[in-house]
């Protein structure tokens, strides 16, 4: 795989650049943007990482080329919260609506919880309105959970596939970015 990201994403919140566009230009992480409806045409293996963004419906079939992508040694990153349009991910994860307004980090030492404290806030840029809006459940064997919601339930994973690895987050990312909770510096770190 090379060092390009892809990008999938059909809007943003804001309607110009989004937020992972503004990270992953200020990281120097060269990318290519497409829509969710490109994916069955768009070459995979030419990519190191795949990032879905918030509030996108893949296409039938889509779930499958990305994980024969992850399987093959490729990084998937998935952005589930925001309302985003729930499908179980590869490897059996079930991932269900739960609202939670609080969050807190299990693994300390992992690094998208850099700088974020250890019960933490998600909101958007008018008022916290809640942390995350999904939870996983039904995950393999080696599943890194990274953060929990006020129930306990997992809002924050990694875990292997293949030979790549899956990560998955139910905070509301792009929003608490935006508004400047503690939940958007996972956005930042990833």
């Amino acid at each position: 795989n090379g060092g390009t990201a892809l990008l999938v994403q059909d809007s943003s919140s804001s309607g110009a650049i989004s937020d992972e566009m503004l990270l992953l230009s200020e990281n120097g992480i060269p990318y290519d943007n497409i829509t969710a409806a490109d994916l069955a045409t768009t070459n995979l293996s030419s990519y190191s990482l795949i990032v879905v963004a918030v509030h996108q419906s893949l296409p039938a079939g889509s779930m499958g080329l990305l994980e024969e992508f992850v399987r093959e040694g490729g990084i998937l990153e998935l952005h589930d919260g925001d309302g985003s349009d729930l499908q179980d991910l590869h490897g059996g994860v079930r991932v269900q609506r739960q609202y939670s307004l609080l969050n807190h980090v299990l693994n300390r030492f992992h690094p998208l919880v850099r700088d974020v404290p250890d019960t933490f806030k998600g909101g958007n840029r008018w008022f916290a309105s809640g942390t995350s809006d999904c939870f996983y459940s039904r995950v393999p064997e080696g599943t890194d959970a990274i953060t929990v919601d006020d129930y306990g339930s997992m809002t924050l994973i990694e875990y292997p596939l293949g030979t790549g690895v899956v990560v998955a987050s139910c905070q509301l990312l792009e929003s608490s970015f935006e508004g400047g909770f503690d939940a958007g510096t996972i956005l930042r770190n990833s």
